[in-house]
């Protein structure tokens, strides 16, 4: 295993290895500890928001839904100052329209486990953005585009990352806005 820089002591055992691709927000790394994979990620959310999202997982979970399983600290706690090591769920992309069938099937199941879940702390829902157009991972007013063409959907898809990224990833926010400048033919945006 390629070492790395996570302090893991509060998890005896753990190996952390390789980064692994595809983590937009935080870094994470693919990690075991004796014959187990895991992951380890290092988010930079704060401990009420990162404890809603880990409560939101064991909820699901009960649900019946696949989502990975918080590995607590050796003193029992879900996350050491942000750092947290999950079981590893194997998987891959969607591939044809079964493949794509099942994802609906999850993503239906979700919102039925989370239809009366509370939004996490200090930040604002979908809807609450068209109102109001600003919270949690959006800090500044930002125009919500309203059209249904797929071009500006994908479009409206990049500048929603752009928003909800620049405080806690500014470099891949910045990819991204370079990106919307391109698809907007505007440079500078």
């Amino acid at each position: 295993m390629t070492a790395t820089p996570l302090d893991l002591h509060a998890w005896s055992g753990v190996e952390a290895a390789e980064p692994l691709a595809g983590g937009a927000r935080n870094p994470v790394f693919l990690a075991r500890r004796g014959s187990e994979q895991l992951v380890v990620r290092a988010s930079s959310r704060s401990a009420d928001a990162l404890g809603w999202e880990l409560d939101l997982l064991e909820h699901l979970h009960k649900a019946a839904i696949v989502v990975p399983q918080t590995v607590l600290t050796d003193d029992g706690r879900r996350h050491d100052r942000g750092l947290l090591v999950q079981r590893f769920v194997p998987g891959r992309p969607p591939r044809d329209r079964d493949d794509w069938a099942r994802v609906v099937t999850a993503v239906s199941a979700v919102h039925e486990a989370t239809t009366d879940w509370a939004q996490r702390p200090g930040f604002a829902s979908a809807g609450d953005l068209m109102r109001h157009h600003r919270g949690g991972d959006v800090p500044e007013d930002v125009e919500v585009p309203v059209s249904c063409d797929r071009a500006t959907l994908v479009t409206a898809g990049v500048a929603w990352e752009v928003a909800a990224c620049w405080v806690s990833e500014p470099e891949y926010a910045s990819s991204r806005l370079a990106e919307l400048a391109s698809r907007t033919g505007r440079s500078g945006c």
